[in-house]
């Protein structure tokens, strides 16, 4: 259907993305699914954010199952490429991995993130509930990264004692290059020998 409406690639691409959020404004499961699987489904960071907001864990399961395809449209997505260890490809879009959720979840713990006294809305608590209730798509390495990244110092400590992670040089040069400055202390701390 789309391509007999949308001859162009780009105007294809935004009708399907338009019918994911219309999917989604209307919360119907059935449309969803299959929009989902249309060659030219793509989701940004903030359709990821609007999945986490609304709890909808089974779609966030059925797109990390399928890979969908993520707009790289943010800093921060470029940065995520080569933690994941993905490739981009020509439309800038790699594929979607829990590391984007979870950077999303990290990055947009309040309702306003540059207010102390805004409403928690993604606390710590929630996020390793996230992570335990997606724990076939958690890759350790990636996670850690994440949370190194953006300065979470009791998620990477939950993270370095729970999990069985043996140690990179790119945690600690990670540390040092995001002014993690608690996080690489521990690190060397630990790493010493």
């Amino acid at each position: 259907m789309s391509i007999i409406m949308y001859p162009e690639l780009k105007n294809r691409r935004q009708f399907v993305h338009d019918c994911w959020v219309i999917a989604k404004g209307t919360d119907n499961q059935e449309l969803k699914i299959a929009v989902s699987h249309d060659p030219y489904f793509f989701l940004n960071r903030e359709d990821l954010l609007v999945l986490l907001y609304t709890h909808d864990d089974v779609t966030i399961q059925h797109l990390l199952q399928i890979q969908s395809k993520l707009l790289l449209d943010h800093d921060i997505s470029y940065k995520l490429v080569s933690i994941k260890d993905v490739q981009v490809d020509k439309n800038q879009m790699c594929p979607l991995k829990l590391a984007d959720f979870v950077s999303v979840l990290v990055l947009n713990k309040r309702k306003d993130n540059y207010d102390l006294e805004s409403e928690l809305i993604f606390d710590h608590n929630y996020i390793l509930n996230f992570l335990k209730t997606h724990q076939e798509f958690v890759i350790p390495h990636e996670m850690l990264m994440i949370f190194i990244m953006a300065k979470k110092f009791r998620l990477s400590l939950y993270f370095l004692q729970r999990s069985d992670i043996p140690f990179h040089i790119d945690f600690f040069t990670t540390a040092i290059q995001y002014n993690s400055y608690d996080i690489a202390f521990y690190l060397l701390k630990i790493y010493e020998d």
